[in-house]
């Protein structure tokens, strides 16, 4: 944008999806940013089986919605992250780590 002018008036907000803090998943990567006052998303969630995250992606379609956002999809996230650095390592890209579910 050249005209910074334009973009202090969008009321834009950052939002943490990534840290470097030490930490062998990507949940308790993430939390200790909320603590520190970061904003993350408000609806992370982990979860453990397929059912949890169909349940998930249902529930916010749901409330797809009723957000003060436009999405167009929900991203799902290997939480260990030695699992996410060995396919990334072995040539994978990062979208192989990620599930993404897009709205039609």
């Amino acid at each position: 944008q050249i005209d910074s002018n334009k973009v202090k008036g969008r009321n834009l907000k950052f939002i943490a999806y990534k840290s470097n803090i030490n930490s062998i998943t990507y949940y308790d990567q993430i939390m200790p940013l909320k603590e520190m006052n970061f904003r993350i998303n408000p609806n992370i969630e982990k979860v453990n089986t397929i059912d949890e995250i169909t349940k998930y992606i249902l529930e916010a379609t749901d409330k797809r919605d009723d957000l003060p956002y436009e999405i167009d999809g929900v991203v799902i996230k290997i939480n260990d992250l030695s699992i996410q650095f060995i396919a990334i390592k072995s040539a994978l890209s990062q979208s192989s780590v990620t599930l993404i579910v897009k709205y039609p």
